[in-house]
C-alpha cells in the first residue's frame, strides 16, 4: 500500500513559517488525517474542523457529521479515504481547525511512495504552533511581538496565560515535536475505517 507524504503549512503565518511534513498510509480516512494533523501541530482537538478544496465555500466539504450541524458535510470524514481524493503529487486540500480562530492549513501531497509501513510519522517540522485561542493569525502576530519584548506592558499577562515560568523563553522558531514521532495514536474522535 502506498504512503502519502504531505507538507502541511499553516497559512497566514510567517517569520517564521509553521509547517509539518508527514507520511501516512494512502488508505486512511480523512478523520484519521485530521487526528494526525492535530497531533503534528500540537492542537488540542477540542474545536471543530473541516477539509475542503480551497477553504470556506469550496466543495466537497469533508467533516464528521454532527446532528447539531446546520449544514451536513458532503463527505463523511470517517468513511472517505485519502486515496479517493488524492491521485497525483501536488494535489492539495485545505484543513481548517477552529472556526473562531480559523487556523487554515494548506495540505499538499508531495510524494507517493511505495511502502509497507502502516504508521503515520512526522518527517520534519518548522516553527512553533500558535497557542490555541490566541485570536488566529493576527492574534498570534501580536503575541509574538509581545513575547519578543519582556518590557512590553502585556508581557506578564500573556506569559502567565501561557503558563510560562519566570525564566522561561518562548521561541516561535521551535517546533516542539521531533522528527520520527508517530502521530495520530491519541484519536480525538473515533475512526471507523
Amino acid at each position: 500500500m502506498p504512503q502519502f507524504q504531505f507538507k502541511i503549512k499553516l497559512k497566514y503565518i510567517t517569520k517564521p513559517p509553521v509547517w509539518r511534513r508527514i507520511s501516512v498510509p494512502s488508505d486512511i480516512s480523512f478523520n484519521k488525517l485530521a487526528d494526525v494533523i492535530l497531533d503534528a501541530f500540537g492542537w488540542s482537538g477540542y474545536h471543530l474542523w473541516q477539509f475542503s478544496p480551497t477553504g470556506y465555500g469550496s466543495r466537497p466539504v469533508i467533516a464528521v457529521p454532527n446532528p447539531d450541524d446546520w449544514e451536513k458535510p458532503d463527505k463523511n470524514a470517517r468513511r472517505y479515504k485519502l486515496n479517493e481524493f488524492f491521485h497525483e503529487e501536488s494535489d492539495k486540500i485545505v484543513f481548517i481547525y477552529d472556526f473562531g480562530d480559523d487556523w487554515t492549513h494548506e495540505v499538499v501531497l508531495e510524494k507517493i511512495v511505495e511502502g509497507v509501513s502502516r504508521k503515520c510519522i512526522l518527517i520534519d517540522a518548522k516553527g512553533a504552533t500558535p497557542p490555541e485561542d490566541c485570536g488566529g493569525p493576527m492574534g498570534y502576530e501580536h503575541l509574538k511581538k509581545v513575547l519578543g519584548d519582556p518590557k512590553d506592558p502585556e508581557y506578564q499577562d500573556i506569559a502567565e496565560w501561557l503558563g510560562m515560568e519566570q525564566d522561561e523563553y518562548w521561541d516561535p522558531k521551535f517546533p516542539d515535536i521531533e522528527p520520527g514521532t508517530e502521530l495520530g495514536n491519541n484519536l480525538v474522535s473515533p475512526d471507523f475505517n
